[in-house]
């Protein structure tokens, strides 16, 4: 939780690197609003319309920026997404249980990095080639593949720190409707094999976030639990710093976001009694516990555990495609080659790799074989040319000027 100043107001916001646009909840939010909407992809993949504001000023810690937020009429508290992080340049670490985020003052300049616009961040690419999807096992897709299972990943044990006792938090009441929408979420996961029933001296509470659709998304409170965990992971990446990873003669790209990455870790059978909740079925009224086999994604060390893992079944790869490169942020990929015709066959030749290994691609979000992608909220194209007046190791990317307002991108940290 931090404390950020939008125009006037100061307020509580959480920061969600999961989340591709910021939101302000409908009551904080200033009554003037931007023309036009933004499509805002909910969890289930369905496309919402949302209103946003004008560009606001907003003061995280010691910096100033101008930014406009999604209008979000359940959320309940402000979130900063992947957009104001990006533009803050922010790096987000994880010591001794806590959560630190900095803002560096330089920028990388490698590459064309001109922010998309809100209201295109998740629209779907359209023109997928057909010769690259014909090639690609259908099993890789999370639309038909079915669950995703990481088959190289050995449960994950998770490290309390010495002298940990369980935590026992009091589930918070649960309106009806609530309790209602948020069944069929549960029961999905139960068939996943995501949830079991069981019973745990842990407990931590969930709430359900209304979505415009009727829908509802599951949020678990796993802030107290997180203090216990002993997480000696790496720092989760600043996206400046590993877009200059991306040889500067490629010139083609791939972008593949996997679907229910964390989701497809197991986790050890000792280490599940971390994460149970409660939850009464309103219907039968049964009260029971619920215990998480996967890596909960409110978990603090999550994204390196599944970064970590996907990083060692990615190594082989790499090895026997000299060609290509991949950038890796967590569960987003970026492929780049040289030509057209290498990452064509590179991304053929990964997306099957991914299927046999048991990890699942969304469909809808994928790019395919572009000279211009978006990537962690950029759009990325090689430089046409080198200008004259560079030197031997000079970069041949740059910032694009393109009139765009820097627009800037929930996994709510502690929460799943």
């Amino acid at each position: 939780m931090v404390q950020i100043k939008v125009g006037d107001r100061r307020i509580e916001a959480l920061i969600d690197t999961g989340a591709a646009l910021s939101l302000l909840p409908l009551k904080t939010a200033p009554p003037d609003r931007a023309p036009g909407h933004t499509i805002v992809q909910g969890i289930e993949g369905q496309n919402v319309v949302l209103a946003k504001t004008l560009p606001l000023l907003v003061e995280v810690g010691d910096h100033q920026i101008s930014h406009q937020f999604v209008c979000h009429p359940s959320c309940p508290i402000a979130l900063l997404g992947r957009d104001i992080l990006t533009k803050l340049q922010a790096e987000i670490s994880f010591r001794n249980g806590n959560i630190e985020v900095r803002l560096p003052k330089q920028q990388a300049s490698h590459y064309i990095m001109a922010l998309m616009s809100a209201e295109t961040f998740y629209i779907a690419c359209q023109d997928i080639k057909e010769d690259v999807m014909l090639r690609v096992d259908p099993m890789v897709w999370a639309e038909t593949g079915g669950v995703a299972r990481a088959r190289n990943a050995a449960p994950v044990r998770i490290k309390l720190k010495e002298g940990s006792s369980p935590v026992r938090v009091r589930q918070y009441p649960l309106k009806l409707a609530t309790q209602i929408g948020l069944k069929p979420v549960i029961l999905k996961f139960l068939r996943c094999g995501w949830l079991r029933e069981g019973t745990s001296p842990y407990n931590t509470p969930i709430i359900g976030i209304p979505k415009p659709n009727g829908q509802y998304h599951l949020v678990q409170d796993l802030r107290q639990v997180n203090k216990l965990v002993e997480a000696p992971y790496p720092v989760v990446p600043n996206p400046h710093t590993i877009l200059g990873q991306v040889p500067e003669n490629h010139g083609w790209f791939s972008v593949i976001d996997l679907k229910d990455a964390f989701f497809s870790i197991p986790l050890d059978p000792e280490s599940q009694q971390l994460f149970a909740f409660e939850w009464e079925d309103p219907d039968a009224h049964y009260k029971a516990q619920y215990l998480w086999t996967v890596i909960p994604q409110g978990l603090t060390c999550a994204p390196e555990i599944f970064g970590s893992q996907l990083k060692r079944d990615l190594a082989p790869f790499l090895a026997n495609h000299p060609s290509c490169n991949i950038v890796q942020y967590c569960d987003d990929l970026l492929l780049s080659t040289e030509t057209e015709a290498a990452c064509k066959k590179q991304t053929v030749g990964l997306l099957n790799y991914l299927g046999r290994l048991g990890y699942k691609v969304s469909k809808d979000k994928i790019q395919l074989v572009k000279q211009q992608v978006t990537f962690l909220g950029y759009q990325l194209t090689q430089l046409d040319r080198p200008s004259a007046h560079l030197g031997t190791g000079s970069p041949r990317w740059h910032r694009r000027s393109c009139g765009l307002d820097s627009r800037t991108t929930r996994r709510t940290e502690g929460f799943v």
